[in-house]
């Protein structure tokens, strides 16, 4: 069975989206089993992560590979099996949140309930890896720290993002011109 560690926040009310946990989620290859949250979840998979299937047991089997985030609209039942990985143990972080209706999630996920993230160039599995060292370092007190990085992964999977067979591809972001260019328009 999968282990588990990270950090679950009591946050404040009213806050939307909000941040309810992040985990680290270490499992032996042969994991099989069904997920269902009450809550938004965003599954990102740093190894690769086997195959799963979404919304019903008769769906086809996918297949997961490393560097790529599923995001599933509350009560959306999936099943993971980590048997056909070709690694001895999968890594992955989750995220559980609230309000992603405010932050028009529902429009990404569309009627399959979930959608499928490649991430390269490693963007948004950095800032999973720092809200899970936000959570474990600073835990309940640094709520409002990780809040402010889960905008961040928020405005990464909202981004107008290219399409590629049933994908949303991340890219990196372009630089942004230099404080010093202003200071000499002026």
């Amino acid at each position: 069975h999968p282990r588990h560690v990270g950090q679950v926040w009591n946050p404040p009310p009213a806050v939307q989206p909000c941040l309810h946990s992040v985990m680290r989620s270490v499992c032996a290859a042969g994991y099989c089993g069904r997920c269902e949250s009450a809550e938004w979840v965003l599954d990102y998979s740093f190894t690769p992560f086997g195959r799963c299937r979404v919304g019903a047991r008769s769906k086809t089997w996918e297949p997961r590979v490393a560097q790529e985030a599923h995001l599933y609209a509350p009560r959306t039942p999936y099943w993971e099996d980590l048997g056909t990985t070709g690694v001895p143990q999968t890594r992955g972080i989750f995220v559980s949140f609230s309000g992603g209706e405010s932050a028009n999630l529902t429009a990404l996920v569309g009627g399959k309930r979930y959608a499928r993230f490649r991430d390269p160039e490693g963007r948004l599995g950095g800032l999973l890896e720092r809200l899970l060292d936000i959570g474990l370092s600073a835990g309940q007190s640094g709520f409002w720290t990780a809040q402010g990085v889960f905008c961040e992964v928020l405005s990464v999977l909202t981004a107008d993002t290219p399409m590629k067979g049933g994908l949303r591809v991340i890219t990196q972001i372009a630089a942004v011109p230099a404080h010093a260019d202003l200071h000499r328009a002026v």
